[in-house]
């Protein structure tokens, strides 16, 4: 009988969380028995797991020794990705040359190429990467796997899922106690993950390697503020890491998910989600990046409600660099959340703290010196700083920076940047930062309703019916041969006319629209 559950993660999780002295002996072995490839292989792996396990300086060096041992190689994406890491500036470069045209159709090109956009602090390239590649994986005539996509995913099933409990049920992870099912019933849903596996893999499709594909990239759209496309993704990735015998990644999907579950409001669901975290927790495994998502999401529940001294209590364990695990780039990336916490909470000195050592390169540092300053200069500098595909930080920099304009009584600038972010915020769906920004507008003297909304045209009517429905941006883009960045555009437009803050409010209002004229 194969390892259970929780020997299984912790195997995977001592695979990913190495000493950093030992990260790169396994490329460095190969590169010494004259096998290039199978070293690139181990180094991009090396990219992989760094994303999520942190930034480690003292993996560059010893990195950087086995890419200079690799000459030649220059052009490969798995070289790209380490590359990433050992010396990002070079990578930056060097990137831009080669994603001009990107291999979309290869997604053994692609993957490493969006690892390494990830490592430079490309976000919206990476996104762009991971749903070619998805696409392509998923697809029935995809690309022969390479070794390092993965050697098998029937076999690790049949071995990482046969006495476990990894199999996702109708609301995530299951519990891992073993008291629920005797060894026969749990040996049969190792037999129907493997036998699930099998059917994909004889169309083509690569589970193994998708379901780390979708994990990272519900990672990047979420971070980017595109919660449908992060909350398909998360799923999708849970899905399969539990069919593939890859239960650190489930358990990170399953993270993920409770985050967009939170940040869209759904508070019931996003703790349900932590609660499965938290129980594999409990047993004594070492969780590593899904611990610190699944205290994010329960932090962002505690955001929703006002409760800012719980959510900072729970995002400080974060930005505590004298702790043993301290992960800057996990820092970096919740910045903004903890500066809102610590704000409301009256935690400035901490804060203060934490920005003084940030590094400049980091997204959220703008927007967290602009609500620590509290001044009107500093919210432009970080609107100014922060690119258009991150909306839903744009959204919450507005909202500070019209807040702070009606605050001193500059009502007709503070409107402005209200609206943009309630606006911004309710096509989001963040739901609790849109009712901030709508109760900020009224005190600004814009009541509700002020204005009649207008009338839709026919395509801003076709949208919104099929948003009502239910689908995302892009299954609408597909079906009115639109962009998704465009079917966006036109949401934007659409939900002031209809007076409404959320797609859960699309439905009634539309059954009461006239027709365009």
């Amino acid at each position: 009988m194969s390892a259970p559950y929780g020997e299984n993660m912790t195997i995977e999780l001592t695979r990913l969380r190495e000493p950093s002295a030992a990260a790169c002996l396994p490329a460095a072995r190969l590169i010494a028995a004259g096998q290039p490839g199978a070293a690139l292989d181990a180094l991009a792996e090396l990219a992989l797991a760094l994303l999520f396990d942190g930034d480690r300086p003292a993996v560059r060096g010893p990195l950087l020794e086995c890419l200079l041992r690799l000459p030649g190689s220059g052009g490969d994406p798995r070289y790209l990705a380490a590359l990433a890491v050992a010396t990002p500036d070079d990578a930056r470069h060097l990137l831009a040359a080669v994603v001009a045209e990107p291999p979309r159709h290869d997604p053994d090109a692609c993957w490493p190429l969006a690892v390494a956009a990830l490592h430079v602090g490309e976000p919206a390239r990476a996104a762009d990467l991971l749903a070619a590649t998805a696409r392509t994986l998923a697809a029935p005539d995809a690309a022969p796997a390479s070794d390092w996509a993965l050697a098998s995913d029937a076999a690790r099933a049949s071995d990482g899922l046969r006495a476990s409990d990894g199999v996702r049920d109708s609301d995530g992870v299951r519990d891992s106690d073993g008291s629920r099912d005797s060894d026969g019933s749990r040996a049969s849903d190792g037999v129907r993950a493997s036998d699930g596996v099998r059917a994909l893999a004889s169309e083509g499709a690569r589970p193994g390697l998708l379901a780390r594909v979708e994990t990272v990239h519900a990672h990047v759209t979420m971070t980017l503020g595109d919660w449908d496309a992060a909350g398909r993704a998360a799923e999708e990735g849970m899905r399969l890491a539990g069919l593939t015998g890859q239960p650190v990644w489930q358990l990170r999907a399953t993270a993920i998910r409770a985050t967009v579950r939170a940040l869209r409001g759904d508070v019931p669901g996003a703790l349900t989600d932590c609660d499965v975290v938290d129980r594999v927790a409990a047993r004594g495994h070492d969780v590593g990046a899904a611990g610190a998502q699944s205290r994010v999401a329960r932090a962002v529940t505690e955001l929703g409600r006002g409760s800012w001294a719980i959510a900072y209590a729970l995002l400080s364990t974060l930005f505590d660099d004298t702790a043993e695990g301290y992960d800057p780039g996990t820092a970096a990336r919740w910045l903004d959340l903890f500066a809102e916490a610590a704000v409301h909470s009256g935690n400035h000195a901490p804060l203060a703290a934490v920005v003084h050592r940030m590094r400049d390169e980091s997204l959220n540092l703008a927007y967290a010196r602009a609500l620590l300053a509290d001044d009107a200069d500093c919210f432009k500098l970080a609107l100014a700083a922060t690119p258009g595909h991150h909306p839903w930080l744009r959204a919450r920099i507005e909202l500070g920076l019209g807040s702070w304009l009606r605050r001193r009584r500059r009502i007709a600038e503070a409107r402005v940047h209200l609206a943009a972010a309630q606006r911004s915020l309710a096509l989001a769906g963040a739901t609790a930062w849109a009712r901030r920004a709508a109760a900020e507008l009224r005190a600004a003297g814009v009541p509700a309703g002020e204005s009649e909304p207008g009338v839709l045209s026919p395509q801003e009517l076709r949208i919104a019916r099929l948003a009502a429905q239910g689908l995302s941006n892009r299954e609408i883009g597909l079906r009115l041969m639109l962009s998704p960045r465009t079917v966006a555009s036109h949401l934007y437009r659409i939900f002031p006319k209809l007076e409404i803050t959320s797609r859960t409010q699309l439905a009634p209002r539309i059954a009461v629209r006239p027709a365009p004229g």
